[in-house]
């Protein structure tokens, strides 16, 4: 068995810490533990960075998977070509940047933008690779977290998803942007359903 580390993160009440306000209305706790990432260190052009990534196992908590490739982005609201409305959601992305000025997906209510001025991915500095921000998303009830170039970039963040319309769209602003790759998987619950 090979040795990995990993860690979940904690986020609290921001009364109490520095972390996100839990959105849980009439429960005893104000914290929530996030879903576990991987972390290892690896060496970019600024030099060596830590990364983060979900760990393999979410993989079992797949039920199915949707799947489009080489989807041109263009407008405010861009369909999918099949609805999505399962609650819990894992999602990769791969963005091509091409002439947009803006681009990115609203998941639940929840938008995950990058500005292509200033390379930012919701007011966080993120970099392409090769031209192509990637993206990876767990949705859970209370929180949303955002995994960029394969860990490179990590956002946790408390929201509550359960009142919000289960949709998912895609928008480019100010031009084309190519979605190499768009994968979904709803997720099942960890707790035994009875």
């Amino acid at each position: 068995m090979q040795r990995r580390p990993i860690t979940i993160p904690l986020t609290a009440d921001e009364s109490r810490s520095a972390g996100a306000v839990l959105p849980a209305p009439d429960m005893p706790f104000n914290q929530m533990m996030t879903f576990p990432t991987q972390l290892s260190l690896r060496t970019t052009h600024q030099g060596i960075r830590l990364f983060s990534e979900p760990v393999r196992e979410i993989e079992k908590l797949h039920v199915k998977k949707y799947q489009w490739q080489n989807l041109k982005i263009k407008g405010k609201a861009f369909q999918l070509p099949q609805p999505v409305n399962d609650e819990l959601l894992h999602i990769k992305a791969e963005f091509e940047i091409q002439l947009a000025r803006r681009f990115g997906i609203r998941v639940h209510g929840y938008t995950v933008k990058y500005d292509l001025k200033d390379n930012l991915l919701n007011g966080e500095f993120v970099s392409p690779v090769d031209h192509k921000i990637y993206l990876e998303i767990l949705l859970d009830r209370n929180s949303i977290e955002i995994f960029a170039n394969h860990g490179r970039f990590y956002l946790a963040e408390a929201y509550n998803s359960v009142d919000q319309p289960k949709h998912i769209e895609l928008f480019s602003r100010n031009g084309v942007t190519l979605l190499k790759n768009l994968e979904i998987y709803p997720l099942k619950s960890i707790w035994n359903q009875k």
